[in-house]
């Protein structure tokens, strides 16, 4: 057991601006390495959790779904916000043909075969299959981030190719819910426990 945890707001702040500052400044070591900044920063966040050090105990501050739920929301439009400032401001109009493709028809590709995979290899009931297909389907922008950011980036990766993962990675998740929403409204066909979905919509934020 480690010491009691340290729940109130400046000890968090301090946590997370010095979990930030460190990334900061190992960023030029951190693009040359094979590890992603945000393993790093789950690294950091299993540290300072209950299983660890104990300085931080989600239990102990309220509702634990209610406050992932916000921590995702909250990262999520950080991230975003990092997609938006990243993509030239006339691509959207020069290449919507291509981001429509990719996201369009990309999105509905990778949902069936999510979904069959989930279907056949979990034997889980086919709406469960495509809820998960669901969630997973999305392009995540904070992991996607690292990919086509920094010097190795822009060395190795062509410009095209990095706005058009930044701008998928950015549009899909909203699209996602679309997608969350159908095996959500079916589950009258095939009854899903109400834990399950409440469970599977907040990882779905994330």
């Amino acid at each position: 057991m480690g010491a009691p945890p340290l729940n109130d707001l400046n000890t968090i702040a301090a946590l997370l601006g010095g979990a930030i500052l460190f990334l900061g400044l190992g960023s030029k070591w951190l693009s040359r390495s094979p590890l992603p900044p945000t393993l790093l920063a789950l690294v950091i966040g299993v540290l300072v959790g209950p299983e660890v050090f104990n300085l931080i105990n989600p239990e102990e501050m309220g509702d634990r779904p209610s406050l992932l739920e916000k921590a995702a929301r909250l990262t999520l439009g950080i991230g975003l916000v990092g997609v938006a400032l990243r993509i030239p401001r006339e691509y959207p109009r020069r290449n919507w043909r291509e981001m429509l493709v990719l996201i369009g028809l990309g999105m509905v590709l990778m949902w069936a075969i999510s979904t069959a995979l989930v279907f056949l290899i979990l034997g889980l009931p086919f709406w469960m299959a495509a809820l998960i297909g669901a969630i997973i389907t999305p392009t995540d922008p904070v992991a996607a981030s690292p990919i086509v950011t920094g010097k190795e980036a822009e060395e190795n990766i062509p410009e095209p190719i990095r706005h058009a993962i930044s701008f998928e990675s950015g549009a899909n998740d909203g699209l996602g819910y679309l997608f969350v929403f159908l095996p959500v409204n079916q589950h009258r066909v095939q009854p899903l426990r109400p834990s399950a979905v409440t469970h599977m919509m907040l990882l779905a934020n994330s």
